[in-house]
């Protein structure tokens, strides 16, 4: 690999349209892993875990997409 390549490479954005479906799987996977370790260690009812855990995992996903969106812009406002 040329340095050229390496420099391409590194300056692609990690979250883009071609690679979001597999990075949106595999979110969902090791949540839901995550989670169902969680559920089993803890005394709750499944449906007062669900009320807890989804606000929670709303969250996540909306400060996700802001830092994702915030780096975008100021990646484009450097390129520019």
């Amino acid at each position: 690999m040329n340095k050229s390549k390496i420099v391409n490479w590194l300056k692609e954005p990690i979250i883009t349209k071609k690679a979001d479906p597999f990075l949106n799987f595999l979110l969902a996977f090791m949540g839901a892993m995550i989670g169902t370790l969680f559920y089993q260690s803890s005394d709750m009812s499944y449906w007062e875990y669900i009320l807890w855990v989804a606000p929670f995992a709303f969250l996540t996903v909306l400060i996700i997409k802001v830092i994702s969106s915030v780096w975008k812009n100021s990646r484009k406002q450097r390129e520019e």
